[in-house]
């Protein structure tokens, strides 16, 4: 492949997905994620959706008056990262925590054959929701009802009292943390040191939204996870460096084992055996990027062995199929092998 002049020499030429990939690769590397176990903790958060239909401005005040057409609740935050990996064939673990309001009812439904959920309950917060209405096919409002309280220490010593008796049955542990009161900093420094003292690595992806970054929580950690915007909470420098250079500061200052970071619709990149490897998404007709990166980071979850081009692939291609359903949902296998081309 030539060389793009724009693409600077040490970070190499981008790999397009589709090059690096196969069908039959791909279902190669669903049926290892089939033997997959992992350990996850994360905040569950409630997607509920509210579709409408405009109908004009109220007569009193410049208000979009709008008929309900349809309310949907799905189980997102660190509840769809855990969907990704199941729908991926995986089998999770998945420690949480609800509030001590109605929503705690739909939050428990969350079922499937490869499941086990351990829900911590504490009444005397909400449980996280997430209300998005769209009207005559534009998002109006958000509105989030949320309580960003650390938990208790006794509630947190029974969670990682959990973690510290079942680590051994798993593969890895997982992280992710939408910043929503269930994971402090003492918590997290005690998640890594578990992680350790059992020898099974810890995954970290950790949200950065509206609030500074908290990656440094995770100091020691395997494997961090990051986009553009948390990469810069890091490494303060990350637009001005090259990404080799980037990578490597992040890494040193996160005592990391291995940083990737998702640059959107161009790609990603990591560094394998002291190289750069970027991979590019494939084309993609997208409707809505929420929860992409959760897709993405399920599939890394999952992988066996060491990193490769082939996970960085299967990753994108997952996360890019997600961009392309109508709300935070994960997609399908199905919806996979008929996105590779028919040959």
């Amino acid at each position: 492949m030539k060389q793009d002049s724009n693409t600077p020499a040490s970070v190499g030429v981008p790999l397009r997905s589709e090059d690096c990939l196969s069908k039959s690769e791909a279902k190669q590397m669903i049926e290892g994620f089939a033997s997959s176990k992992v350990l996850m903790i994360g905040d569950i958060i409630l997607d509920e959706y509210r579709w409408g239909t405009a109908l004009g401005l109220s007569a009193e005040t410049p208000t979009i008056v709008a008929k309900d057409d349809k309310t949907t609740v799905s189980i997102g935050g660190a509840g769809l990262y855990c969907r990704n990996m199941l729908a991926l064939g995986g089998q999770v673990k998945f420690i949480s925590l609800i509030g001590g309001d109605e929503f705690r009812r739909f939050a428990k439904s969350f079922r499937h054959k490869n499941l086990s959920k351990a829900f911590f309950e504490d009444k005397t917060r909400k449980t996280t929701v997430k209300s998005r209405f769209w009207v005559s096919g534009y998002k109006l409002l958000q509105w989030d009802q949320l309580d960003n309280r650390f938990i208790s220490e006794e509630l947190e010593s029974q969670i990682l009292a959990m973690i510290e008796k079942d680590l051994p049955e798993y593969d890895k542990l997982v992280v992710s943390d939408y910043r929503h009161g269930l994971i402090s900093e003492g918590m997290a420094a005690k998640l890594v040191q578990v992680a350790k003292k059992h020898g099974k690595p810890i995954y970290v992806d950790s949200q950065v939204s509206q609030r500074a970054g908290n990656h440094r929580w995770y100091v020691g950690a395997d494997f961090f996870c990051v986009n553009e915007r948390e990469a810069l909470t890091v490494d303060a420098d990350f637009l001005n460096r090259s990404i080799p250079d980037s990578l490597a500061a992040i890494t040193a200052e996160l005592k990391a084992g291995t940083v990737l970071v998702k640059l959107g619709e161009r790609g990603c990149s990591v560094m394998i055996d002291s190289k750069i490897v970027s991979v590019l998404p494939p084309p993609t007709e997208v409707r809505d990027t929420s929860g992409a990166g959760d897709a993405f980071f399920s599939v890394l979850s999952l992988a066996k062995g060491d990193l490769t081009e082939k996970h960085l692939a299967m990753a994108n291609r997952w996360a890019s199929l997600s961009t392309t359903i109508k709300g935070a949902q994960p997609p399908t296998l199905s919806m996979l092998f008929d996105s590779f081309p028919k040959r």
